[in-house]
């Protein structure tokens, strides 16, 4: 398994900034491992930091690794760690942005393996919890959009709104207000497109067209922003080439584990 992913592909709900204390240094150092690409090395040290914040910056790198480099077998039980790592965060500061939405993250992702209905269900109450206590956070936000697009497509428009209230006008709404409050559209312009494009419709694709271009030329501002915009390129390449497999691929919930 690769100790570096340079070429790692991006979740909007993954690769959120983490903030800490100005004086952590401990945390810092672990923070900005993750933010170069350091996932192990971030992880590793990430789990000494028995804060708030320590745990939740741990479930947060271990949950990029599940998405995008852990076997299958490995999955579940590391997403059950990284759940236990972001309601510890939780205990220790019911309010902490970082906490809720990894936890999110973490039953949105244990959703797709088991028991969908119940931990899509937690999902949102954490998503909630977010908004509750940070109405102007754009993640918070992105995740909201994101959990009403894929409820609706994977439930489909009517079960989705009878079992949970999911609408696609929520979502819309809620990625156009994370892009509105956020100073780097960067995640959200890519997140956004990847909901459009999950919808297989021809007036979604237009519009995802447009984003991913959005997201293209303007200029990074640290290199999670870099990862974004490859895996932009990405998309905008099978999209001009009409490549469906290579469209389907980039849009998986699980990357293909590095070797």
């Amino acid at each position: 398994m690769l100790r570096t992913l340079p070429f790692i592909l991006i979740a909007f709900f993954l690769l959120q900034p983490m903030q800490g204390r100005a004086d952590d240094l401990s945390f810092k150092s672990a923070f900005d491992k993750q933010n170069k690409g350091l996932f192990f090395e971030s992880l590793q040290a990430a789990s000494q930091i028995k804060t708030a914040d320590g745990y939740a910056l741990s479930a947060g790198t271990r949950l990029i690794l599940v998405r995008f480099v852990m076997t299958e077998e490995e999955r579940l039980q590391n997403i059950d760690i990284a759940l236990a790592d972001a309601l510890n965060a939780l205990k220790i500061d019911p309010r902490h942005l970082q906490g809720n939405l990894q936890a999110a993250v973490g039953f949105g992702l244990k959703a797709r393996i088991i028991d969908a209905i119940e931990n899509a269900r937690k999902a949102k109450f954490y998503i909630d919890q977010a908004l509750k206590f940070y109405p102007q956070s754009p993640w918070a936000w992105a995740a909201n959009g994101g959990w009403h697009a894929e409820v609706v497509q994977k439930a489909g428009v009517l079960l989705g709104a009878v079992m949970f209230s999911a609408k696609r006008k929520i979502s819309i709404s809620s990625f156009q207000k994370a892009i509105q409050l956020s100073e780097n559209p960067i995640p959200f312009y890519l997140a956004y497109s990847q909901t459009l494009l999950r919808t297989h419709k021809k007036e979604d694709r237009v519009q995802a067209y447009s984003l991913l271009r959005k997201t293209v030329l303007l200029a990074p501002q640290n290199q999670l922003n870099k990862i974004a915009q490859q895996l932009a390129k990405q998309l905008l390449l099978a999209l001009d080439k009409q490549d469906e497999n290579k469209l389907d691929q980039l849009l998986e919930n699980f990357a293909t584990p590095a070797g």
